[in-house]
Order: C-alpha cells, then structure tokens, then sequence
C-alpha cells in the first residue's frame, strides 16, 4: 500500500480509539439519583431507611429511619451527588445505608471518604457492583451527621 493509503487507516483507527475513550468516560459517570431514585421509583415508596456504621472491622448498633420527613431529608441531601466510576480500596469507617421500599429493590449503600458503593437487591447489572467516586461537592461528614443526628 502506498504511505496515502496508511496514513488514511492510521486516521481511521485512532478516530475509533478515541471514540471509545469518549464513549467510556461518558458511561463511567452516573448520579446517585439515577442508581438510587430510579431503582426505587418514586421516594415517597421507601418505608424506612436503616443505617449501620462499620469501624475498623467492627459493626456498630445501627438506627432505622421511619419517619417520612426525615427519610425525604436524606434523599434530597444524597440526591445531587454525581459519581465517576472508580476503583475499590481497603476502607477503614464506613457507613452503609438500605434503603427498604414498600415494592421494588433494596438499596444498599455505602459510604467511605469520597467513595460510594451502591448494590441493588434485584439486579446484577455492572452499575450496581461498581465502586464511584463522588466528583462534586461532598462533605464525608454530612453521612457521619445522619447517622449521629438519628440516634
């Protein structure tokens, strides 16, 4: 083939390649609502929410939010954090949350750092067992206060 020629694959080729690392950066990003909200349908559905947290490989008492009001406090808190697909690292303190429907999944949650973890009980897609990274504005220690501000 003339040099014409494989200059023109070489285009094509890289054309692809960064088609692809486009495609996946898109599709590595995600928001909490999309997983958690549209799992579960309307929040209005969820029955309780129950919270434990995990210390150095030890389970502290958990609480359960039964309370309507407060159980759309913390969908509205959680709501607008958007996620990048990450890796999973050792953890130390974490706090997980199950969010209970009245139909539908179970939602589990969990929270480390700038890192969440979401798994959905019906569903084995990819989204539902991969670890994000929370990419906007986020304090750690809004979760820590839901859970010492509920007990």
């Amino acid at each position: 083939m003339k040099s014409k020629h494989w200059n023109m694959l070489w285009i094509v080729v890289a054309g692809i390649i960064v088609t692809g690392m486009i495609a996946a950066a898109v599709q590595s990003r995600t928001t909490f609502k999309a997983l958690v909200h549209d799992a579960i349908g309307d929040p209005e559905n969820t029955y309780s929410i129950v919270m434990h947290k995990y210390a150095f490989g030890k389970l502290e008492p958990g609480i359960e939010i039964t309370d309507r009001e407060r159980i759309n406090q913390v969908f509205e808190q959680l709501s607008d954090l958007e996620l990048r697909a990450a890796e999973s690292r050792g953890i130390d303190e974490r706090y997980v949350l199950w969010f209970r429907p009245s139909s539908g999944p179970t939602i589990h949650v969990t929270f480390h750092e700038n890192r969440v973890q979401i798994s959905n009980s019906l569903s084995r897609h990819k989204k539902y067992a991969s670890t994000y990274e929370i990419v906007n504005e986020f304090d750690f220690n809004e979760v820590k206060a839901l859970f010492e501000n509920s007990q």
